[in-house]
Formats: structure tokens, sequence, C-alpha cells
């Protein structure tokens, strides 16, 4: 069987290096003469099947493709665009026109080409861009987007186009004319180009067909590495069957998880994560992209290869984890609905778009899933991939049903509380030094988003509360976060591929049935990195800085309690209020104050109304009771607005920029801490029950006990159960009404008695290895008893344990 073309560009070094490379971690067994070649028969009969269909240009192609004829008046006789510069700048746009006039006469669709002329003058053009491009000798950061994914899928769309030709080029090129061997070769260069650049400097440059050139750079991991560059039709067009040996292994081992723990040992530093998120960027929150995306060409190289040399044996992967990633990412969405917190496009004004493609995500997962591996999951794990496919069915995308796993989930490798019920949604969002920020593209995505892992607590019962009152907000304002004052036009738009994190490690949790706890320390990092190509972006606004915040969140049930301590202005030289935004929705009900008493007063639109820390605040909106409770010593004052304020979507988003902005009732709840404050607290709740506001104000499901820099922390109205968040400054008596907990060491924790038996679950928020923790329990009066806790490994550090206690 021959292979011209391949030979012509295949240096034996590019899949034979790699064995002999001591640098290579990697090393796959040698394919014998033999095994080559009926592999080599394999690439040719899935090169076969491929070519049946066409390249969708949507693929590789930005804006809007016009009619053949169109382009075809622009072409010369020399295979130039006449209406196109001589530089590199115009050779995207002369494929993405080739591609559309080769697709037209697709082999398949018998379309004959007017004249053998314009075929000839086509090919010349293939040549002529393609030989400016491959000729380029610049090979490092700057060849990313074009010459790795764009250019290299126009190429694949031709060759398919062009199938009969490409043929007879590689098997007889003796027979075929010189101009369409000579064409077809500059295609294959370019789509080579995928699997060589841009450059990494280290020693896979030498031998780029090997499992370590899809290791250790964002750029060529999660869908970076498999999903927009065309590796998969680049092995099959070059018949190569050591490239098709390196995906197989790459796929398969892109389905198992990493961890903060085992990031040097874990396959990719990105992809599924231990916690059922996954990690985009880096070790961002990226569930409806990057790590998506990766998981899902994995799967589709995998099923590809169904019934091949290159198949799964039985076993091989543990589809727990995969299964584990779909279910996790569902909780990225209510009805129809994503929370504006994950990846740079969170301030775009989209419609129903995210959630249609998280459900098209989701369902292209368990389908696969179910194709690949159907006779070797538990019933249990079937009856989950069809219980999703029915809910997430595409006809189901805009009918506001809930969808997927509910209740409480804590996810510890992204630092996310999420409790997703029929009745309420609340996301908190926090911050670690272990994570990333949310990434920022000021000129193509969101230009402010710097504030969404800084204690974002979203509450709402209905979508409709965020979709248009997120165009209205002032980025240093939105809920849960505590920060200066600052207004948009104050915060200078910027690109920051890694975000903004915590220079703090401290960041956990703990869920048990309807209880969970949450708490971080909160400080922003202003540390700027390198990205992908080496840059660092010196310029932000400092004025973001300089906040410090303990801050923790738990859940009773449909009550949920925030608070915050030690909230200090690290740099008052930067002047403003500090203040905590407890919400800003859209008004959807009437907006109605009630007193301890049970009065009630409806609130007019556009007022404003600020009181002193003197008594409590409820407010009560859209079905969700809001309490603002006084603490002790505390200067802070509470703020309610409702207000009529325009959207202001292009402030948000570069995308935005042609949306239409409108009027949105907007009601605002925050506290005010003042200027350069130091130590100050807070605490509010929400409540989502369908009970009278004033049985909950009279007779609250949770009391507070503590709320200090050292420990946060409330039981239950009963008393059996106790939430903490234990900072660790020193010992820490947790003294409720039945239960006390007395422990020296950072943890978040839940003490529960349910049916006679006494349960302890309990985290680390600082995920460090090998750790115990000592603590003494009792129950009132009674002695003091002892419990050690070990916590999970790798690559589950960071996970709760969960202990039953001799009571």
């Amino acid at each position: 069987m021959r292979n011209y073309l391949t030979e012509r560009i295949m240096k034996k070094e590019y899949y034979e290096g790699a064995g002999e490379c001591p640098e290579c971690m990697d090393k796959l067994p040698v394919n014998t003469e033999k095994e080559r070649e009926e592999k080599k028969k394999i690439l040719r009969q899935l090169l076969a099947k491929a070519a049946q269909g066409n390249y969708d240009e949507e693929n590789y192609r930005e804006g809007d493709l016009l009619p053949e004829e169109e382009y075809c008046r622009y072409l010369e006789e020399d295979g130039s665009f006449s209406d196109l510069p001589g530089s590199t700048e115009s050779i995207l746009e002369a494929f993405a026109r080739l591609a559309c006039i080769t697709e037209r006469h697709h082999w398949r669709k018998g379309i004959p080409w007017e004249s053998g002329e314009r075929k000839e003058t086509v090919l010349k053009a293939i040549i002529k861009y393609g030989r400016m491009e491959i000729e380029r000798e610049d090979k490092g950061v700057c060849r990313f987007h074009k010459s790795l994914f764009y250019l290299p899928k126009t190429s694949v769309s031709m060759c398919f186009a062009l199938y009969p030709d490409f043929m007879d080029a590689q098997e007889r090129p003796e027979k075929q004319a010189p101009l369409v061997t000579e064409a077809m070769e500059v295609l294959l260069r370019v789509i080579f180009q995928c699997w060589q650049l841009p450059l990494r400097n280290n020693h896979t440059d030498a031998h780029p067909i090997c499992v370590d050139r899809f290791r250790g750079h964002v750029w060529w991991i999660g869908a970076n590495g498999i999903t927009y560059r065309p590796v998969f039709y680049a092995a099959v067009l070059l018949c190569t069957p050591e490239m098709m040996d390196v995906l197989a292994e790459v796929a398969k081992r892109a389905l198992t998880p990493t961890s903060h723990g085992n990031t040097d040992e874990s396959f990719w530093k990105e992809g599924i994560c231990a916690d059922g998120l996954g990690w985009g960027h880096d070790r961002q929150n990226y569930s409806n992209g990057y790590p998506t995306q990766g998981v899902i060409s994995a799967l589709n190289i995998l099923l590809d290869l169904k019934d091949t040399p290159w198949a799964l044996r039985k076993e091989e992967i543990c589809w727990e984890w995969v299964i584990r990633f779909m279910r996790g990412i569902g909780y990225m969405e209510y009805r129809d609905w994503v929370p504006p917190m994950i990846g740079r496009t969170s301030f775009e004004c989209d419609g129903l778009y995210k959630p249609a493609v998280l459900t098209k995500y989701i369902r292209q997962i368990a389908i696969r899933v179910l194709n690949l591996a159907g006779d070797e999951l538990t019933q249990e794990q079937l009856h989950l991939l069809y219980r999703t496919l029915l809910e997430r069915s595409p006809e189901r995308v805009g009918d506001n049903r809930v969808k997927g796993d509910t209740g409480c989930r804590y996810f510890w490798n992204n630092d996310t509380l999420v409790r997703k019920t029929e009745e309420e949604y609340v996301f908190f969002n926090m911050a670690s030094s272990r994570c990333d920020g949310v990434e920022c593209a000021h000129e193509c995505a969101d230009t402010r988003n710097f504030f969404l892992t800084d204690g974002v607590c979203l509450i709402c019962k209905d979508p409709r509360e965020y979709r248009r009152a997120v165009g209205t907000w002032q980025v240093s304002c939105i809920p849960g976060v505590t920060a200066r004052e600052l207004k948009n036009e104050e915060i200078m738009p910027e690109t920051n591929w890694q975000g903004y994190h915590s220079k703090h490690s401290f960041a956990g949790g703990a869920v048990r049935g309807e209880y969970a706890a949450a708490g971080f320390i909160f400080e922003k990092d202003e540390t700027r990195k390198k990205d992908g190509s080496g840059k660092i972006y010196p310029e932000y606004c400092r004025e973001m800085m300089g906040v410090l915040a303990y801050k923790s969140c738990f859940v009773f049930g449909r009550t949920g309690v925030c608070m915050g301590a030690g909230i200090t202005d690290l740099k008052p030289e930067y002047g403003r209020n500090i203040r905590t935004t407890v919400n800003v929705a859209e008004r959807l009900t009437d907006t109605l104050i009630f007193t301890s008493a049970g009065d009630k007063e409806q609130i007019a639109p556009g007022e404003e109304r600020i009181w002193p820390q003197d008594k409590p605040v409820y407010i009560t909106q859209n079905g969700i009771l809001y309490g603002l409770l006084p603490q002790e010593g505390s200067g802070s004052r509470f703020l309610m607005r409702t207000a009529e304020r325009m959207t202001k979507w292009e402030e948000l988003n570069a995308c935005n920029r042609k949306v239409g902005n409108e009027s949105c009732p907007v009601l605002e709840l925050a506290i005010d801490h003042g200027i350069a404050p130091s130590g100050e607290r807070y605490c509010y709740f929400f409540d989502t029950g369908s009970e009278e506001p004033s049985a909950i104000i009279g007779n609250p499901p949770f009391h507070i006990l503590e709320n200090s820099e050292n420990a946060q922390v409330a039981e239950s109205a009963d008393g059996k159960v106790i939430q903490a968040v234990c900072y660790g400054k020193g010992e820490i008596l947790l003294s409720g009404s039945v239960y006390e907990i007395r422990l020296a060491e950072p943890a978040v924790l839940i003490l529960e008695e349910k049916a006679g038996e006494l349960y302890l679950t309990i985290s680390d928020p600082l995920q460090l290895p090998e750790r115990k923790c000592t603590l003494e329990y009792r129950r009132k009066e009674d002695a003091w008893k002892k419990a050690v806790v070990s916590f999970p490994e790798n690559p589950e550090r960071g996970k709760q344990a969960v202990i039953r206690l001799e009571k």
C-alpha cells in the first residue's frame, strides 16, 4: 500500500524518536511491520468513511461564507484572489473560500466543475496560499488559532471534498497530474501543523508524534489538544499508525481525573476533576467549555476506533469518573439558565444558548458512554444515563424544568457549593490560592468579570430574577461579594487568562443531606502570571485589591445563612466604601418589609432606605425572605433600594455591543461597612420556603453561635445539628444548646444527631496531604469524647469524610 504524500512529509524520527528519547515519560509499544500494514488498512477504511461527508465549515470558519461564484470572480489565473492582500493575513480568508468552492463540488455530490480551468485555478490557489502558510519562518506562539485550528480544518475539508484526487496522489502519483499531487501535498503539510505547532521548545519538537506532546501545556490538553485541532483526521489522512496509537492512548487517559493533590501525576492538569466538575485553561471551573469538549472528543475518538486494533479493552476505563463529570456539570444549570459565574462569557447576553449547549454536551456524553460501555455498566449507571437522555432531550430545552441531580453538593476542586432543588437554586462561589479565578478577555468576551469567585452567593426561585438584572450589575457589587464599591467605568477592562483568586489556601465545604457548610478567607491576589504564550498583562485596576474577609454560607434545608467577619480595608489609601451585597435581582413581585412583631409595609418603586444595625430588617420579594441581622459592635448599615435601572450589557462583555438595553425593576440589598473598616462583620439569611414570613421571623430554623475570624458557627433550632467553619487560629469551642465540640485545627464540619445516631461530616479546607484531624465532642454535661478523622487522599484530597460517633 503506497503512501507517496506521507513519505514526502513524514520523517521516521517524527514517530520513532519518542521510543529512544530519555525525556519521554510515556512510551508506547513499537509496531511490527505486519501490525503497521494492518493498521494502515484500517486507517484507509476510516478515511473512506469520513470522506463520504463534509467537514462542517462552522468548525473552521468565523463569519459568513458567500456563494462560490462570489469568490470565483476574484480568482485570478495564477490562483490569487485579487481582492485579498498578498500577506500572510490573507491565508485564512483564502482557505475558507477555497473550502467553500471545493465543498460545492464534493465528490459525493456529483456536481461537475464548470470547467477544467476552474478546478486548475483552485488547485493553484491551494498551492499558493498553502505554501505561504507552511513556509512561514515563525514557528512559535504567534502560530496558534489560525495555524493549528482553522487552516488545518479547512484543509481536511478540502481533502474530503477532493477525496478521489487525494487518493490518486497518495497511491498513484505517477498517473496523476503534477498540479493535483502538489496541491494535495500542500494540504497535508498544513494539516500536519496541528501536530507540530507551535513549537514547545522541548524534546517533543523533534518527535511530535508522542503522548508527551499532549501533556503539560494549556495549548496541548483538553479541547485545545484534541477538539480544535483536527488531530484525528490528520492521523487518518497521513495514514500513519503511530499517530493513531498516540491518540488512542491520549483519549483513554483523558477520561481520568485530576485534582489539586495529584496534578503532577494526573494525565492532564485540566479536564475531569475528581469532585465531578471540570477545569479548563488551567484550574478554572469551565464546565460549559474546554474540559467538556475535550471529554467529548476523547469519547468520539474511542468510538471511531471501535472494532479496530485501537479499540478499548473491557474495563480499561473507569466509567464512573465520566458519569460523575456528566452529573456534576448538570449542577451548573437551573431551569434552562446557566449562572453567570463560569468562564469568560459569563456576562454574555445570550438567552437560551448556554443551557442548550450544556444540554447538548451532557446528552453527547451519555450517548457515547452507552455506545462504548453499555455492556459493562451497572444497572444504576444505565438507569441514570437513560434518564439523562429522556430529561435532556432537545425538545425540552426551554421548558423551564429542573433537570439532572438535585440537592446540596460541594465541589472541593472548584471551591463551589450548590443547592439545586425544584424550589430554589443557591450558588456559593469561593476562591482559594489553589484555584484560578474566572478568565477575562475584554476584546472578545467578558470585560470586567473580576469578582465572580469572591464569595458570590446567588439565590433564586426563578431564573428570571437574574436574566435581565445581570445587565444592570455594578460588577464590584454583585450578590454575596464583599468589595470596595467601584463603578464599572472605574474598573479597567482587561485580558487575564488566569482570573483573580485569593491569596489564602483556606476554602472548604461539607454536605450532609439538607445541610451544608462552606467558607473561605478572601483577599484578592494581584499577582500577574504568564499566559500560554508567555505574555504578562501588567495593567489592572488596583482599587479592586486590599479587602480582607472571612466569609461563609450555611444551608439548613430551605434556609441559608451567610456570615462575614474580619472585614478589613488593607489599602485605605484607595478610599471608597467597602460593602457586602446581599442580592441585586429583578423585582418580580411586590417588595415587603416585615418587623419582628409581624407588621409589614409595601415598598414603593424608587425608594432607598438605610438602617443602622440596631435591629433586624426583614424583606420579601418573589417568595424569598431576606433577614439582615445585627452584629454586636458593628458599625455597618443596612441598605435597600428598589430602583428602575437600565441594563448596560456593553459594559460587561464585548459581544454585547449590539444588544439593546432596557429598563429593569431591581431590588438591591446590601450591608455598607463604610470607609476603611477594620474587623467588621455581617450576617444575613434567606428563606425560600412556603411558610409565612412572620412564622420564620418568630421561629427561625437556626441560631448563630459565633461569627468571628476564628470560627463561624450556626446550629439548628433544635440543637441537633451544628455547622461550623473553623479557621484554626486557636482552640475553638463550638458550644451549642445540645452539643459541644472542641478543636484547634482548620476544618469545615457538620455534626448531626439523626435517628438516635451521631454523625460527623468534616473536610480539610487546606487540602494538606496525609492530614488527620483530632477533636473532642460531647453532649452537654456529659464527659468529653475524642475522635480522630483521616481525610481522603489523592485524587480525592479535599473531599469530606463522614464518621459515626459514639454517643
